[in-house]
């Protein structure tokens, strides 16, 4: 029996492993040596995927989220070789927007405080879908992540969030197995714009909409999500119940 692959998966800003906790233990109890990696204080969506590629496997399989998505993107610019298969959950592969720069540069002078994180989460916290608002232990563990987020990462994250290239070329150029996924009421990266990615990713590829989840689809909806990998890794489609649109 060949040995699981490895598998590298990276969190979205002001997320620590805690967004992928349930998937990680699912995928480690699977053989899989799994590891997370929250952005740093990297200042560059390049600089990230470099750090990223300096603890990695030699050969793994990629998961991004969010931010970490983009990342991933940046990631398979670099080394393309290096990863055998990518998922990608809430995903923009666009370039930043004055209006995000604007919101970016009023969290910046927040950044080094823990009152300020939690202030920041608190708002993040706010992008889960309509049916889990009142789930406040779930946007409890938002906010706490924002909070366990050292200030300089942050600070790292944001200027990477600023100075992204646009990637949709990138998506254009990959060769390799990929799967795309988010939460039906996601506010921040919505069905629209990756029913838009889609048509960018390699032939096969499909998209998982994971129903009553938002931006936080891992946490929201994390036995969906999990099966969602699971499928992915074993080179399967994914399942009707995880919500595929």
């Amino acid at each position: 029996m060949s040995t699981p692959e490895p598998v590298v998966m990276l969190p979205g800003t002001l997320c620590t492993g805690e967004v992928f906790a349930s998937q990680a233990s699912a995928l480690r109890a699977a053989g899989h040596a799994v590891e997370v990696l929250p952005l740093g204080s990297d200042a560059s969506v390049d600089a990230h995927a470099a750090a990223v590629l300096s603890v990695a496997p030699e050969r793994f399989a990629l998961v991004g989220f969010s931010q970490g998505a983009i990342t991933a993107l940046a990631v398979l610019r670099r080394a393309p070789a290096r990863v055998s298969r990518a998922a990608f959950l809430a995903l923009n592969p666009g370039a930043p927007t004055d209006a995000q720069r604007e919101v970016w540069s009023g969290w910046l002078a927040e950044a080094h405080s823990e009152a300020g994180r939690r202030r920041i989460g608190e708002a993040l916290s706010a992008n889960v879908s309509p049916e889990n608002q009142n789930d406040t232990r779930l946007r409890e563990r938002i906010i706490e992540m924002a909070v366990a987020t050292p200030g300089e990462a942050f600070e790292g994250q944001l200027a990477a969030l600023a100075s992204r290239p646009d990637a949709w070329q990138t998506l254009d150029g990959l060769n390799l197995p990929c799967e795309l996924a988010v939460g039906r009421d996601d506010p921040v990266t919505p069905v629209d714009l990756h029913e838009r990615v889609l048509g960018h990713l390699p032939q096969g590829t499909t998209l998982s909409i994971f129903n009553q989840a938002g931006h936080y689809a891992p946490l929201e909806r994390p036995n969906e999500v999990t099966g969602w990998l699971q499928s992915w890794l074993a080179g399967e489609t994914p399942a009707p119940a995880s919500g595929v649109g």
